[in-house]
């Protein structure tokens, strides 16, 4: 899934022009404006919102330093929900369901997180 992510985050920012122009979207809240590339960007994913929010934390100038981000995001995600699934595990002593599960979520975590990790630009 996150692969799958940071493909169409890397396909939208590859093909958008690399102007810096920054587009104001006008809402209730005082929140600062999103830049043209990051919504670009953003499109692709379920979680729109989310991940404008998360990627206007960095100074992203340039497709790459979005992907970047996008990258450094999904690895921080990825290692809370890794320590979440350990402190399921920790917790399932007698329920074999709840042990494999865990040890299923951790394994997959594993494997993402090293794709994350070898995918880095």
């Amino acid at each position: 899934m996150t692969i799958i992510f940071i493909f169409f985050i890397s396909l939208l920012i590859l093909t958008h022009p690399t102007t810096t122009t920054t587009t104001i979207r006008h809402s209730t809240t005082d929140t600062p404006p999103i830049p043209d590339l990051i919504q670009q960007a953003c499109k692709a994913t379920s979680y729109q919102q989310l991940f404008e929010s998360s990627l206007t934390q960095y100074p992203n100038k340039t497709p790459i330093q979005i992907i970047q981000s996008a990258l450094t995001v999904s690895y921080n995600t990825l290692l809370e929900a890794q320590s979440m699934a350990q402190q399921i595990l920790d917790s399932s002593t007698t329920n074999l369901n709840r042990i494999t599960a865990a040890k299923n979520c951790i394994e997959h975590l594993n494997n993402s997180g090293y794709r994350i990790l070898t995918t880095r630009v």
